[in-house]
């Protein structure tokens, strides 16, 4: 009784602490002080206490006798007047909130409207003719190429890829991080666009370039990384869940303004269908750079916790409430009660420290289940990552959003199993590899974390899968299926 007590007020800590599925709502940022002036109008009180009487014996004996025609005669009309008020400001919470969620789907719609009409007006008749092989220029631009970030590494895998087979091309990037080779990418104001250019734009979040990208007359299309759906960033990070709500819209607004698409997975694939995308869309798997994983891993890391008898998880990836790593914690806190008390959690990815509610939460969270051994890296040089990745002994994903998920086919590659939750793109990036969890039942997930350390046999089965699987994500099988839908699409096929 008392294990079964100790379940549900964890359960109940984490619901209060992370919410549900109806914990995440659409919070647009710009109600918050109509709601805030609100929340004042219904604490603060139309009448005061009265204070301790003041004064000499008469002067006290008459205020006992106003005080009492007062209580007799204005504080039942008081009172109703509070009550009045009351209502009257929760009605016109109501109405704030309706009005300002009203005023802002108009405020999209007209922006939809005005990208619509320069659009209309930037077009020309005849966009989509024959592309003459000696001018052929293959773009790709983006808003952002940023160092280790996986969209910046597929960007600049498919550069050169392209220099390999003879194209001239070039990456414009609204940002580009300094920490890139010099010449990598050149800022996206410079680009000069030329009747024979094909342009690839890589599309996975806001950015007014987004739609810049739609008035470019040249031949043109979209490589859909997907865009978090914002919802996860309510109340917690106001930036991205602009970013991603703007991102949805530009997913849409683009759909007939493109020549062609390709995803990153049939789960992206599938999103733009439902977006409205009428072109031919194709899958091609992002094209990963397996040789920068032989790199030396950082010794530092090594040293500290490598050889001293402990089994390590490991999960990759920004600590952000899609990524859901308190269910990665939940589960790990299951593992290491019931199964093996010396094993840690690496949980291998930036965050926004003290600053960063979700990740105050996670802390909040780890304290309240009174488990040791939840190492959260923070910012992670590419040598440490590498060092992570060999020390681990089982990969857990317990992520809700995913349009790929590259560090899945990392963990395939430095052969460590996986237990994944099956949601978005997850399952398809396995492709029936690893082990694939139907629901969060974190008793359930700890179980096969077990199996996975304990049961020689079964861990070299779910290994050899995944080995079979990561052929599939091969650099050259991927380059090659990249040059040949360039090659169709050039041709006019």
């Amino acid at each position: 009784m008392e294990e079964i007590g100790r379940q549900e007020e964890l359960r109940e800590r984490k619901q209060r602490l992370f919410g549900g599925p109806e914990h995440y709502r659409e919070h647009p940022w710009e109600w918050e002080e109509l709601e805030q002036a609100v929340d004042e109008a219904l604490r603060e009180p139309c009448i005061h206490e009265y204070h301790e009487l003041e004064g000499s014996g008469g002067k006290r004996f008459l205020k006992k006798i106003i005080r009492k025609l007062i209580r007799f005669y204005a504080v039942p009309m008081v009172e109703e007047i509070n009550r009045q008020n009351t209502a009257v400001a929760q009605a016109l919470g109501k109405i704030a909130r309706t009005s300002c969620q009203r005023q802002s789907e108009l405020e999209a719609e007209n922006r939809r409207l005005y990208r619509e009409l320069e659009w209309t007006r930037s077009r020309l008749p005849e966009s989509s003719h024959p592309l003459r092989r000696e001018n052929l220029r293959v773009i790709q631009m983006l808003p952002a190429l940023a160092f280790g970030d996986g969209i910046g590494n597929d960007t600049v895998a498919l550069k050169e890829a392209l220099r390999e087979a003879g194209y001239q091309t070039e990456i414009y990037a609204g940002y580009i991080d300094g920490r890139l080779p010099e010449g990598t990418a050149r800022p996206i104001e410079e680009y000069r666009e030329q009747p024979d250019d094909l342009v690839l734009y890589h599309l996975s979040t806001g950015s007014e370039w987004n739609y810049r990208f739609a008035q470019l007359r040249c031949r043109k299309g979209v490589i859909y990384h997907n865009v978090t759906p914002p919802h996860f960033f309510a109340g917690t990070h106001p930036e991205p869940w602009k970013d991603c709500r703007e991102g949805l819209e530009a997913v849409r607004f683009l759909a007939d303004k493109v020549d062609f698409g390709l995803a990153d997975s049939e789960f992206n694939r599938q999103d733009l269908i439902r977006a409205g995308y009428p072109q031919p869309l194709e899958v091609l798997p992002i094209l990963i750079a397996f040789a920068d994983f032989e790199k030396e891993p950082d010794p530092e890391v090594l040293r500290r916790y490598q050889g001293d008898g402990y089994t390590n998880l490991i999960f990759t990836g920004r600590v952000f409430p899609h990524k859901k790593q308190e269910d990665v914690i939940t589960a790990f806190y299951y593992y290491k009660k019931r199964y093996n008390p010396k094993s840690r959690l690496f949980l291998v990815g930036a965050h926004g420290g003290g600053g960063d509610a979700y990740f105050q939460r996670l802390q909040e969270y780890i304290q309240a289940l009174g488990v040791e051994d939840v190492i959260l890296t923070g910012h992670t040089r590419f040598p440490e990552i590498l060092a992570y990745y060999r020390l681990a002994h089982v990969f857990v994903s317990m992520t809700e959003h995913e349009g790929f998920c590259i560090p899945l086919v990392e963990a395939m590659y430095f052969g460590i199993p996986i237990v994944a939750y099956d949601c978005c793109a997850v399952g398809d990036t396995l492709g029936g590899s690893g082990v694939l969890l139907s629901d969060k039942d974190p008793e359930k997930a700890a179980a096969a974390i077990h199996r996975l350390v304990s049961d020689a046999a079964y861990r070299e089965e779910i290994l050899a899968g995944e080995k079979r699987r990561l052929q599939d994500f091969s650099h050259e099988k991927i380059q090659a299926q990249f040059l040949d839908f360039l090659e169709r699409v050039v041709e006019g096929k």
